[in-house]
Order: C-alpha cells, then structure tokens, then sequence
C-alpha cells in the first residue's frame, strides 16, 4: 500500500456492488468472547458441510472457493485470541459474512456467488496485516 496525502489506498476494498455487502458485513462485525471460539469453529465446519453438500446437486457452487473461506476463517479463529477488539469484530465479520445462509449474492444462483465472501475476507485480511493469506479470485 502507498499513501497519497496521507490516506492509504486498499488494495481490497470492501465490494461496492451490490451495494448491500459493506452495510451487512458492518453489522456481523462484533467482537465475540474468546471462550467462544470451538463454538464458531463448528459453525464454519457446519457451513463447509452444507456447501459441499449443495455442491454435490449443483455445478454452480465453487466448492474449492469455499474451502479456502473455511479455512481461512479457521485461521482467524487460531488468532483470535492475539488480536485487539476492532480486529476481532472484523475477523468476526468475515466469518459470519461466510457462514450466513443469505448474502447479496446467493452462493447457489450464481457461479460467482462466493466472490463477494472473498472479497470481504481479503478486506479484513488486509485491515489485519495478513497479505500472505490472500484469497485469488482468478
């Protein structure tokens, strides 16, 4: 990132279409009690398990998009404990935002339907220094 006049520019900003991903993203951010985190752990496995279930009937589902959602999200829970509390509402965020059943963009309408979910992990990756674990696209 380069500063220009003293604002950073992102490299992954949150998506502006449609235009209802930044506000739900916004309102999953909350940082959890860490005593918490095998709880949401199963929730990401559980929601792994409901996409690969729906993958099998459905061609439309990226299955190995999916899975380097999960299992980035996992590598947010194994931090979890490290990180401060806005960086904890954001990782919270983007785990929720992978794990909710009904987003902007349907998972099972469209063949880019988890483009959204990556495009809001890699935006919390970046808030939180994590480069190394960015998701590609394409």
């Amino acid at each position: 990132m380069f500063m220009i006049f003293g604002f950073k520019r992102r490299k992954h900003p949150l998506p502006k279409f449609p235009p209802a991903i930044a506000p739900m993203f916004r309102q999953l951010c909350e940082a959890l009690p860490e005593e918490n985190i095998d709880e949401y752990k199963k929730e990401v496995e559980a929601a792994l398990a409901a996409v690969r279930e729906e993958a099998a009937n459905n061609d439309r589902i990226n299955l190995p998009l999916a899975e380097k959602l999960a299992e980035r999200c996992m590598h947010l829970l194994s931090i979890y404990p490290e990180l401060s509390e806005d960086k904890r509402a954001l990782a919270i965020g983007a785990i929720r935002y992978f794990v909710v059943e009904e987003d902007p963009m349907s998972e099972s309408k469209f063949a880019a339907g988890f483009d959204d979910d990556v495009k809001v992990m890699n935006h919390v990756l970046e808030e939180l220094g994590l480069e190394d674990q960015y998701i590609e696209l394409y």
